[in-house]
């Protein structure tokens, strides 16, 4: 049995953390979309991150916060994918939890998932993407019904 403790245990755990990954000879069949963050022990910058995910099979990316990132960074980010042959995944196009925006039947609520789906289809030609996922909360004093009933509607004007 094999017990360590202080530092020889830091350095146990040190050494197998950072073990080398031997790069796949081929990429997954399937579009296995991993995120930022995924990989930040073995790549640094995102382009790097990037990188490793492509020579290790990945041909697909997920990306919550492209939305939020500024417009140098969400084209260079889409040149490096492109340039690996891989595909812009998932990203979030709305999501509001401090208030029901999709739920609340309010025209301010709507005109705001309104503007932020027109900027999610800009950022979507600019990174490639073909499709965006939008949450937010439930109106608290309604029937779920209503709340279903509001987001239904709000889908029914996005896609009009």
């Amino acid at each position: 049995m094999l017990v360590l403790s202080g530092a020889s245990a830091a350095g146990f755990a040190a050494a197998t953390n950072a073990q080398t990954l031997t790069p796949r000879n081929e990429p997954f069949q399937l579009l296995y979309a991993p995120h930022f963050g995924m990989f930040r022990h073995h790549a640094e910058s995102l382009e790097d991150q990037l990188q490793f995910a492509a020579e290790h099979g990945f041909r697909a990316w997920e990306d919550n916060d492209m939305g939020s990132r500024d417009e140098a960074t969400q084209r260079r980010l889409a040149a490096k994918m492109e340039k690996l042959g891989m595909q812009m995944g998932v990203f979030v196009a709305h999501c509001d939890f401090s208030k029901p925006t999709f739920a609340s039947g309010r025209k301010d609520h709507q005109d705001l998932v309104l503007a932020d789906i027109d900027r999610a289809c800009t950022i979507a030609g600019r990174v490639n993407a073909k499709c965006c996922s939008g949450g937010g909360a439930v109106a608290p004093t309604q029937h779920k019904k209503m709340d279903a009933s509001n987001t239904c509607r709000r889908g029914d004007i996005i896609i009009s």
